[in-house]
Order: C-alpha cells, then sequence, then structure tokens
C-alpha cells in the first residue's frame, strides 16, 4: 500500500501538523512555505483499518499478484486550508510567516493519484473531526 501522510494524537514526529500545534501553543513564529500545496494526510485510525481490511482481500483472494493500492483523502485541502482549519475548529492563533521558507526542490505541489484506492475503502475520519482529536 501507498499511505498518503498521516496524523493523529500522540504522534512526535517532526510533521507539519505537529510543528503548528507546538507552535500555537508557545506563540513563536513559523516560517512557512507558501502553503497552496495540497496537503494529503489521512487520519491514523483509517490508515489502520485500511491494513486491516487489505488482510481481510488477501485472505480471500489468492489470485492478487504484487497489487499496489493508495490510501490516501478524498480531496485534500492546500497546506494553507488546512492549518486554517485546524486553528478555526480547535479555537487557535498562529504567528505564521506564510511564504518566508521556500518552497523544496522535491515538495510535491499537487496530491499523486498513481494507483487505485484499496476496494471497498474510504476515510471514515472527516478532515474536521481528525483535526479535533489530533489537537486534543
Amino acid at each position: 500500500m501507498v499511505l498518503s501522510d498521516t496524523y493523529g494524537p500522540n504522534d512526535h514526529r517532526p510533521k507539519v501538523l505537529n510543528l503548528i500545534k507546538q507552535v500555537a501553543q508557545s506563540g513563536e513564529l513559523l516560517e512557512l512555505s507558501d502553503g497552496q500545496q495540497d496537503y494529503d494526510v489521512v487520519y491514523i485510525d483509517d490508515v489502520v483499518r485500511a491494513f486491516h481490511q487489505a488482510g481481510e482481500l488477501l485472505l480471500k483472494k489468492t489470485d492478487w499478484k504484487h497489487e499496489i493500492f493508495q490510501v490516501c483523502s478524498p480531496e485534500p485541502l492546500s497546506l494553507f486550508e488546512t492549518v486554517n482549519r485546524m486553528l478555526k475548529i480547535n479555537g487557535l492563533s498562529l504567528n505564521a510567516g506564510w511564504g518566508k521558507r521556500s518552497n523544496g526542490d522535491r515538495e510535491i505541489r499537487k496530491a499523486i493519484r498513481l494507483y487505485p484506492t484499496l476496494p471497498g475503502w474510504t476515510a471514515k475520519v472527516s478532515l474536521t473531526e481528525g483535526l479535533k482529536m489530533f489537537y486534543q
């Protein structure tokens, strides 16, 4: 399976949502890119469900050989929109320096869909619901 970026509570990796959560609490300036790139995230409960479902499918379909499926959000927002949604639903403010950090050379601007979605799988946790659970 190919996964989009993942997020959820108790994740201590230096990922952008974790950095934003940390800076929103401290009030420090966070230098960010322009924020216009797609930010394709899937809540961890949906990722776990996808792996479980893939295992179930493998047990049923013995004729699959090297199938690749993608687990991604149905409609990714830009990083800017995602951050603003997180701030709004959690009543936060952010000292954001949008555009103060250059866009990376390897940065993906549009979400890439190379493989079909895992059969029968859809994200059950909406971005709004996930961002609430992520922050708490």
